[in-house]
């Protein structure tokens, strides 16, 4: 290949080799492509003429601009917000009409974070949550933990962060 491309080009520095694919093509310019054939010299008087990058402004994301304007989503209050979050859509349940308001806002969004003021987020932590286990709870309320699961849960010992950092195994912090 490199013999059958091999050409050489006259330049104003002379003869330069390079490889040229050269198509000839009747009653027009024959098409040529060539890969090679600068020279290599150094121009001690060159400058160096880089333009100075232009700052693009980038967007803020979508929860930083909910969060700024300070206004609950569900009563629009304006006030000090939180925003509450949601592990997955699928969680919200189906709608309907037993579906929270807050849970068929959010659905309707698309969106696993809802930025409310105070009063709305305890009223949301304070609804009863539709999640698989509380779905199945509904179904069979007779049902309870296994005997096992609670014998585990009894013995499990309950630490505090102050029992850990007081451990003699653990360095003091």
């Amino acid at each position: 290949m490199a013999v059958r491309y091999k050409a050489k080009i006259e330049t104003p520095h002379g003869l330069r080799t390079c490889f040229e694919a050269r198509v000839h093509r009747d009653g027009k310019k024959d098409l040529v492509a060539r890969f090679g054939g600068i020279p290599l010299l150094h121009n001690r008087n060159a400058t160096i003429t880089d333009p100075v990058p232009v700052p693009v402004p980038v967007p803020r994301k979508e929860l930083l601009r909910r969060l700024l304007t300070r206004r609950c989503e569900l009563c629009g209050q304006d006030t000090t917000v939180a925003v509450h979050q949601v592990a997955k859509l699928a969680r919200l349940g189906t709608s309907g009409p037993g579906q929270p308001p807050w849970a068929a806002l959010m659905a309707r969004k698309r969106r696993k974070t809802l930025v409310v003021c105070q009063p709305c987020h305890e009223t949301i932590h304070a609804t009863p949550s539709r999640t698989r286990r509380n779905r199945w709870r509904a179904v069979m309320p007779g049902k309870r933990a296994s005997p096992v699961r609670r014998e585990a849960a009894r013995k499990r010992p309950q630490f505090t962060i102050g029992d850990l950092r007081t451990s003699p195994r653990s360095p003091p912090c």
